[in-house]
C-alpha cells in the first residue's frame, strides 16, 4: 500500500530495499553463490531483506489532511446561501419583502404541511364524539316547571303578581299569561312542558343550538312539526308558549375529551408524511404574503438559509461528499500512487474541488427554470488540465465525481450526463497535448460532447417542446471555447508552477537559441551532434510507442549538457587532439565520466529545465558500469571496486528515460563501428581490398543490427530496464525501428574517381556480411590500411575499451588511453566508443 515504507533499523529512515530492489538483491546473491534461486544465499539472510514495515505516517497524514478539507469545505459551501434574500431573515407571520423563487428542484417530507394537514384532519366536526347531559336536561326542565308552577299559584293569588313579575326575565310576557282565561292557561301551560321535552328529546350540539331555536320560531307557523295539540293554539299564545321553551333550552349534548382525542390521534395518523414536490423556479413566496410556517419551511429545506439547517441536511450533504471525496482518495492510492508524493497534486484537487463546487453554487443554483444556463459550467476545464499534466485516467475518474455533484447542486439528473461526457471529451482529446492545436480540437470535442447529450436527455426527459435547440447549441459552443481557453491558461501557469513539462515549454526548449543548446553548439559540438542524432531515434520510438514524443526529444537533446562543465574531457569533443586522460588516473577518470550527471542535473535546475527532463538527464545511464576505467584499473593492479566506478542513478524511471537510455548507446555504438571500419556501409575504408589478408585473420564485419541488438540485450542483463513500464514488446519494437533508422542514417555511399587517379588495380570482391553475400567495387588505395581485427566497438559517446565479443559486457561511457594505442595493437577506439574484441 502506498501508506507503508520499508524501515532501515540503522539509521532510523525509510530507505530500505523497494521489493523490486529485494528482488534484484537475491537475484545477484543467487548467481553469486550459485544456488537455487529459490533459495536465499547466506550472504544474504531473510533478515536483512525483510526488514520490517511501518506506517508512512507522513502520506497518511497528508491524506488525512487533504480530505477533511475537501469534505469540511465542500459541504459547508453546498450548504451555505449565496446571494441571501432579505425574506429569509423573516419569521412566520410576516409580510413578505420580496419574491422568492426555488433554485433547484426538491422532493421533502414536509414537517409543517404534515401537521397542518393532521390539524385539519384531527378538527373535522366527525371526529368529535358527544355525549348526553341527562343531568342538565333534567335541570333545565325542573326550572321551566318551577316557572310554570308559580305563574300557577300566582293566578291564585293576584296580590303575588308583583314579586313574580319582578324575578321573571320578560315581565310582560308575565303578565300577559297571568291574564289568559283559566281554560287557555291550562292549555298553554301543557303544551310548553310538551314543547319543551320534544326539543330536548331531540341531541342539541352547542354548535347547533341557534339551529334548534330557529326551528322553534319557525313552529309558531308551522304548528304542525310540533304536535297536533300544539297546533290547536292559537298563532299569538303559540308564541308565547316558544318563548317560554326558549329560555331554558340548551345544547344537551357534551364533548367527551378522551373519545375525542383519541378519534383526532387515529385522524392525525391517517394523514401520514406529507411529501412536497417543489420545482426550479417555482415561486415559494410572493411579496406581500404573510408567511406562514410551511413557506419559512420550503426556504429552509431548500438551503436558502444560512442557520438552522436541518439534520437530514446537513447529514446528507457531508454524507455523500465524504463519499465523494474517499473514492477519489481510494482512486489516487491505489491506481495513482505518485499524487501523494509532493504537495502540489493534492492541493490542485483540492482547490479544483472546492473552486468548480462554488461555481456550481452560483451558477446552477440560480439559474431559472429550463434555462440553457447551467450548460455554461466549465466544468470540463478540470479533466482537461488534468489529462494534459498528469493522467487521463485520473481525470476521467475525478469528472464522473464533479458530473455527480454537479448533478446533486442542479437537481437536474441530466446534467450528470451531460458534464462527464463534455469533462471525458475534453480529456481524452488532450491526453497527448503535443501542440497547442489539440486545445481548439478538446473544445470542439467538449461542445459536441455536451450538445449531444444534452439533446437526447432533454428529449428523453422533457420533450422537444420544451427545448429550445438553438440556445442549447449556443450554450455547449460557449462552454467548449471557455472551458478550453481556461485549460489553456492553466496548462500554461500550472505548469511551470509544477514543474510538468507542458507543450509550450517542450516547443520552446526544442528551438535551438536557448542557451543551453546554444553553449553545447559553442562549447561542445560533438556532443551536440549526437544529442541530435538521440533525439532522433528517441522521438520516432516514442512516437512508435504511442508516448510524448516531443518530451523524448528535448529530453534528448538535454542529455548530456553536464558535459558543458568539462567538455575537452570526452572524445566526442576533442577534435582528434590529445587526451587528458592519458595522464589521470582511472579513479579520477571515472569520477569526471560520471559527474556530467550530476553536473546536467545541476545545470539543469539552475535553468529551471522541467522536472520530466531533468528526469531523463538523472536516468540516461541508470547504474551502468564505466568500464573501460574499471578495467584499466585492474589491469594497473589498484586495489579498486566496482561501485566506484558506477553511474549513480536511478535507473530509468519511465519509457521516456528508457529509450533516451537505448537510443544514446545505440547511437554511440554504431557511429563508433563504422569510424572504426566495422561496420560496411559502402566507403572504401570499410571495404576489404586486395591488401586485406585473407584466410583466417582474415577480418570479419558486423551489421548495424549487431551492434543495437547488443547494446539493447546488455541493457536488459544488466537491470537497467527494470524500473520503467517497456514491455518485451515495446522493446523488440524499439529494437526493429532503431536498425531501420540507423541504416538509413548510415547508408552505402557512391565512391566518386578523382580526376587524376592513380593507377591501380581495380576488381570487384565479394563481401560476406551477416550471411549474405554482396559485390562492390573499390578503389585500391596505396597507403597500406590498419589492420581491422576481431572487435565491434559498442558504447556512448564517451570512449570505449577492448573486451572479448563473446564476453559481451555492460556498455557504458569511457575514455581510451589513445596515447598507448597503435595501429596494430587489439585495442583502441573507433570514434566514439568502445571496441569489443573478439578473441
Amino acid at each position: 500500500m502506498a501508506f507503508f515504507k520499508r524501515n532501515n533499523p540503522k539509521s532510523g529512515e525509510a530507505d530500505g530495499p523497494t521489493g523490486k530492489e529485494k528482488a534484484t538483491l537475491v537475484r545477484l546473491a543467487v548467481q553469486a553463490n550459485n544456488v537455487p534461486g529459490s533459495n536465499l544465499p547466506p550472504q544474504l539472510p531473510e533478515s536483512s531483506l525483510n526488514q520490517g514495515v511501518m506506517i508512512n505516517w507522513k502520506r497518511l497524514g497528508s491524506v488525512a489532511l487533504f480530505s477533511f478539507v475537501c469534505v469540511a469545505a465542500v459541504s459547508f459551501i453546498l450548504l451555505w446561501q449565496f446571494g441571501k434574500n432579505v425574506v429569509l431573515e423573516q419569521p412566520a407571520g410576516e409580510i413578505a419583502l420580496d419574491d422568492v423563487l426555488a433554485p433547484k428542484n426538491l422532493i421533502y417530507n414536509s414537517a409543517a404541511k404534515t401537521k397542518e394537514l393532521g390539524d385539519a384532519a384531527a378538527n373535522n366536526s366527525a371526529n368529535k364524539v358527544y355525549k348526553r347531559d341527562i343531568l342538565l336536561i333534567a335541570n333545565q326542565r325542573e326550572a321551566l316547571n318551577s316557572l310554570l308552577n308559580q305563574i300557577d299559584k300566582t293566578r291564585a293569588n293576584p296580590q303575588d303578581a308583583g314579586v313574580l313579575q319582578s324575578a321573571a326575565q320578560d315581565g310582560k310576557q308575565i303578565t300577559t299569561l297571568l291574564n289568559l282565561p283559566d281554560s287557555v292557561w291550562s292549555t298553554v301551560n301543557q303544551e310548553t312542558r310538551n314543547v319543551f321535552n320534544f326539543i330536548m328529546s331531540r341531541d342539541i350540539l352547542p354548535e347547533e343550538l341557534n339551529g334548534s331555536v330557529e326551528m322553534l320560531n319557525k313552529a309558531v307557523k308551522a304548528p304542525y312539526n310540533i304536535s297536533g295539540s300544539f297546533a290547536l293554539l292559537d298563532e299569538t299564545n303559540r308564541a308565547q308558549v316558544i318563548e317560554l321553551v326558549k329560555a331554558y333550552v340548551r345544547p344537551n349534548n357534551v364533548l367527551d375529551e378522551a373519545a375525542t382525542a383519541k378519534k383526532q390521534s387515529e385522524a392525525r395518523k391517517s394523514v401520514g408524511q406529507v411529501e412536497v414536490t417543489l420545482l426550479k423556479g417555482a415561486t415559494i413566496v410572493h411579496r406581500g404574503d404573510v408567511l406562514s410556517p410551511f413557506q419559512v419551511e420550503q426556504l429552509k429545506e431548500l438551503g436558502l438559509s444560512n442557520s438552522n439547517f436541518s439534520f437530514n441536511q446537513v447529514v446528507g450533504t457531508v454524507g455523500v461528499t465524504a463519499m465523494l471525496v474517499l473514492l477519489l482518495v481510494l482512486y489516487c492510492t491505489l491506481l495513482a500512487g505518485s499524487v501523494w508524493n509532493s504537495w502540489r497534486w493534492p492541493l490542485f484537487l483540492a482547490v479544483s474541488l472546492i473552486v468548480t463546487t462554488i461555481v456550481m453554487r452560483l451558477l446552477l443554483t440560480n439559474s431559472p427554470k429550463d434555462s440553457t444556463v447551467p450548460y455554461l459550467l466549465p466544468l470540463a476545464t478540470v479533466a482537461m488540465v488534468l489529462a494534459a499534466l498528469y493522467d487521463v485516467n485520473l481525470a476521467l475518474f475525478l469528472s464522473g465525481l464533479l458530473a455527480i455533484l454537479a448533478g446533486m447542486v442542479s437537481g437536474s439528473p441530466e446534467l450528470v450526463a451531460v458534464f462527464f461526457a463534455g469533462s471525458a471529451a475534453g480529456a481524452l482529446t488532450l491526453r497527448r497535448a503535443e501542440h497547442t492545436s489539440f486545445f481548439a480540437y478538446a473544445a470542439i470535442a467538449v461542445a459536441g460532447a455536451q450538445f449531444v447529450v444534452g439533446l437526447c436527455a432533454n428529449l428523453w426527459l422533457h420533450g422537444l417542446l420544451d427545448l429550445n435547440i438553438f440556445f442549447l447549441l449556443l450554450s455547449s459552443l460557449l462552454n467548449g471555447l471557455i472551458s478550453a481557453s481556461l485549460a489553456f491558461f492553466c496548462f500554461s501557469v500550472l505548469g511551470k508552477l509544477f514543474g510538468v513539462a507542458t507543450v509550450l515549454q517542450l516547443l520552446e526548449l526544442a528551438h535551438p537559441n536557448q542557451p543551453l543548446l546554444r553553449r553545447l553548439i559553442r562549447e561542445a559540438p560533438g556532443t551536440y551532434h549526437h544529442s541530435v542524432m538521440v533525439s532522433n531515434l528517441a522521438e520516432q520510438a516514442a512516437e512508435r510507442l504511442d508516448d510524448n514524443a516531443l518530451l523524448a526529444r528535448v529530453g534528448a537533446y538535454y542529455h548530456d549538457i553536464g558535459k558543458l562543465a568539462r567538455p575537452t574531457y570526452f572524445i566526442d569533443n576533442q577534435g582528434g587532439g590529445a587526451n587528458i586522460h592519458d595522464t589521470l588516473d582511472p579513479r579520477e577518470s571515472a569520477r569526471i565520466i560520471r559527474a556530467h550527471v550530476s553536473d546536467g542535473v545541476a545545470l539543469a535546475r539552475k535553468h529551471k529545465l522541467p522536472r520530466r527532463v531533468v528526469d531523463v538527464i538523472e536516468q540516461h545511464h541508470g547504474t551502468c558500469t564505466i568500464s573501460f576505467f574499471y578495467q584499466k584499473a585492474i589491469k594497473m593492479g589498484l586495489d579498486v571496486s566496482e561501485m566506484d566506478f558506477r553511474y549513480p542513478g536511478p535507473k530509468p524511471q519511465t519509457k521516456i528515460a528508457a529509450l533516451v537510455m537505448l537510443a544514446d548507446g545505440c547511437e554511440a555504438a554504431v557511429r563508433a563501428n563504422v569510424q572504426s571500419g566495422r561496420i560496411l556501409t559502402g566507403s572504401a575504408a570499410a571495404v576489404p581490398t586486395a591488401q586485406h589478408p585473407t584466410g583466417p585473420d582474415a577480418p570479419k564485419y558486423i551489421t548495424i543490427r549487431d551492434v543495437v541488438n547488443k547494446i539493447i540485450d546488455d541493457r536488459i542483463r544488466e537491470n537497467q530496464l527494470s524500473e520503467c513500464d517497456l514491455t518485451l514488446r515495446d522493446i523488440e519494437e524499439v529494437r526493429n525501428l532503431f536498425v531501420e533508422l540507423l541504416t538509413g542514417i548510415y547508408h552505402p555511399r557512391i565512391s566518386y574517381p578523382d580526376k587524376d587517379p592513380v593507377p591501380t588495380n581495380q576488381k570487384e570482391t565479394e563481401v560476406v556480411v551477416n550471411g549474405s553475400a554482396r559485390e562492390v567495387q573499390v578503389a585500391i588505395v596505396p597507403a597500406a590500411p590498419e589492420p581491422v581485427h576481431h572487435a565491434v566497438t559498442l558504447g556512448a559517446a564517451d570512449g570505449g575499451s577492448t573486451v572479448p565479443l563473446s564476453n559481451q559486457p555492460n556498455n557504458h561511457d569511457a575514455q581510451p588511453d589513445t596515447k598507448k594505442l597503435n595501429p596494430g595493437s587489439p585495442s583502441g577506439i573507433g570514434g566514439a566508443g568502445k571496441r569489443i574484441s573478439e578473441g
